[in-house]
């Protein structure tokens, strides 16, 4: 537009895809422009143009691997975006849908005091991860309310998607071999129960030995969690 404000822009980008459990999922991201240049108009002046932004410029989790039931650290990198307005008196506040992930320690809302022009910050929290989620991504909330040098004040939320793991765990109980003649038929037994949080999908058996078998891979199929059963 010919009417755009001098300093920093941004778009707001919609990503839908699926992902290997052929789940819809949808992200919001915003692409930021910098530095717009508009000699057409003169309205602003460069101390004040725009009103400056917060970005995520990077962020990370401690482990990568995420699983449901346990806890991780979330490591996130602010950037105020303008070249020339600081960032004062921001509140920032983490939330997640269905209470995903939920705050291991103390408040979900933190204050920071500045971040001047071009400037960032880093900031760490540590969640603890619903143990019955399945395995996909979950997004996480982050909404900033600040002001500018001007007394401006600004509202923005950023989304980041975390992938997770579910919580399996599948106990075998009494193995039971009969006994064997060289040449003959045996059989091998046992029990198997589904101690974890989520479903346990498509489960084989195979049996490894010095005999030949008769079905090297056994097909059992789902088990939901808590249900146990009895395979020969």
């Amino acid at each position: 537009s010919d009417k755009i404000s001098k300093g920093s822009s941004s778009l707001g980008a919609t990503i839908t895809y699926q992902d290997e459990n052929q789940e819809e999922i949808k992200e919001e991201k915003n692409i930021y422009i910098f530095n717009v240049i508009n000699p057409n108009n003169t309205s602003d002046d460069d101390s004040k143009a725009g009103k400056p932004k917060i970005m995520i410029e990077s962020y990370s989790t401690l482990p990568n691997s995420i699983i449901a039931g346990d806890s991780f650290v979330f490591n996130f990198k602010l950037k105020n975006t303008s070249r020339n307005l600081s960032i004062k008196n921001m509140k920032i506040t983490i939330s997640s849908e269905d209470g995903a992930f939920m705050i291991a320690n103390g408040s979900n809302t933190f204050y920071v005091e500045k971040i001047t022009p071009q400037g960032s910050m880093t900031n760490s929290i540590r969640l603890n991860v619903k143990q019955d989620l399945t395995s996909k991504s979950y997004p996480i909330n982050i909404s900033f309310d600040y002001e500018d040098d001007n007394n401006g004040a600004s509202q923005a939320v950023e989304v980041i998607n975390i992938p997770v793991v579910e919580y399996s765990n599948l106990v075998i109980n009494n193995v039971m071999a009969n006994e064997g003649m060289i040449g003959e038929a045996t059989s091998l037994a046992f029990d198997y129960i589904n101690m974890g949080k989520a479903v346990i999908s498509n489960l084989t058996a195979s049996v490894e030995g010095d005999y030949t078998t008769t079905q090297s891979l056994n097909y059992i199929g789902n088990i939901e969690a808590g249900n146990s059963d009895y395979y020969d």
